[in-house]
């Protein structure tokens, strides 16, 4: 008798393993499924669109030219997912705006980063373009000036000794060296020249009140930042 119950116990303990290395097997089983369906989501590849990328580090006030957009913004597809709203899908279309803010390297151009040329003229009448030296580094305050910079403008009478503000938030049309070369926006980090010669976009109207300011003494300019 005991020798039966003892050979049952072993049939049962065998049975027992049996089991459990199936149900290991199929939960095992199992795993590796959802595994594989999880894998197979992460690699569904999404939807991608063609925007406009910068590809390199651009200052706000940038002018952008055919030239800059040539070296410096590049047509590629991206994920929709990404994609912010407004985003600009054609090259073409920067050309004659000016940036509204800094432009970091890689990031996707929208409409709302850019302001029209012809938008920032509007904000004057009959805009003249007209143009002033800077003698002296002195007159200059806030830094380098450059292209597409906005400036305060103010006249120190030579006789009376006060300093009059002319004009506000004018727009840096062109900033020159002595030599002549244009001073172009650039990262701060980066070596750049001083600007002895800016052109400024003002009204009409007030354009025979510059040049009388402008001679009767000394200039001072404040970058606005």
């Amino acid at each position: 008798m005991k020798r039966i119950k003892m050979k049952y116990q072993k049939e049962k303990k065998k049975k027992n393993l049996a089991w459990r290395f199936l149900f290991s097997f199929f939960m095992a089983f199992l795993v590796f499924l959802l595994l594989l369906m999880l894998e197979a989501g992460f690699l569904k590849k999404e939807e991608e669109k063609l925007v406009v990328l910068a590809a390199a580090y651009i200052p706000k006030g940038t002018e952008l030219t055919d030239e800059i957009i040539a070296d410096s913004f590049r047509e590629t597809y991206v994920p929709i997912s990404f994609i912010p709203e407004q985003a600009i899908q054609d090259s073409k279309r920067l050309a004659g705006n000016i940036t509204e803010e800094d432009i970091c390297e890689r990031e996707i151009m929208t409409v709302s980063k850019l302001c029209e040329f012809p938008e920032l003229l509007e904000e004057l009448e009959e805009p003249v373009e007209v143009s002033v030296s800077v003698t002296d580094l002195s007159q200059v305050v806030g830094g380098i000036l450059r292209t597409g910079d906005r400036i305060n403008l103010s006249v120190t009478d030579r006789e009376t000794g006060v300093n009059e503000r002319v004009f506000t938030n004018i727009y840096v049309s062109g900033a020159f060296t002595s030599s002549g070369n244009r001073v172009e926006r650039m990262p701060m980090e980066q070596e750049q020249p001083a600007a002895t010669v800016l052109n400024l976009w003002i009204p009409k109207a007030m354009e025979q009140t510059f040049n009388e300011k402008i001679n009767s003494g000394l200039l001072r300019i404040s970058k606005i930042q």
